[in-house]
């Protein structure tokens, strides 16, 4: 058993860039890593020669399985949709843009504003009501 995630351990084997095209690409399935490196590989076009190489080094002969980095392509919408906001954009706007409801885009700008990535947005409430955050569009 490995100490870390398996994209971690991935990492920290054929660096990160290689990773992320691996999990772009392979992403929720299987991989069978093949014993000896070869250029006509798939994975020899998605990773590079020096990374898969390493793959095929510490792996090769293995099945591993890929997860889909859901936290990385998280954090790239939260910043579309924090670009799109401070450029003027609504959320109606920036939903067709996204392909994601206007519901969404308000989580996501919320959580953009908690992350310090947007400022907050005021609005007027009854004293004592919670402030609530909305994009208008």
């Amino acid at each position: 058993m490995r100490p870390n995630g398996t994209l971690e351990d991935i990492a920290a084997v054929i660096g990160f860039s290689a990773t992320v095209r691996l999990s772009s690409w392979y992403g929720g399935k299987t991989l069978n890593v093949p014993v000896e490196p070869r250029d006509s590989h798939p994975l020899f076009m998605v990773l590079g020669a020096s990374p898969f190489k390493a793959l095929v080094e510490v792996w090769g002969g293995e099945s591993i399985s890929i997860p889909i980095n859901a936290e990385y392509h998280d954090s790239v919408r939260r910043r579309s949709v924090a670009v799109m906001i401070a450029s003027g954009m609504s959320s109606r706007d920036i939903s067709s843009v996204l392909y994601i409801s206007p519901q969404h885009v308000n989580r996501l700008k919320i959580e953009a504003e908690e992350l310090g990535m947007l400022p907050k947005a005021v609005t007027k409430t009854a004293p004592g009501a919670p402030v609530k955050s909305t994009v208008r569009g």
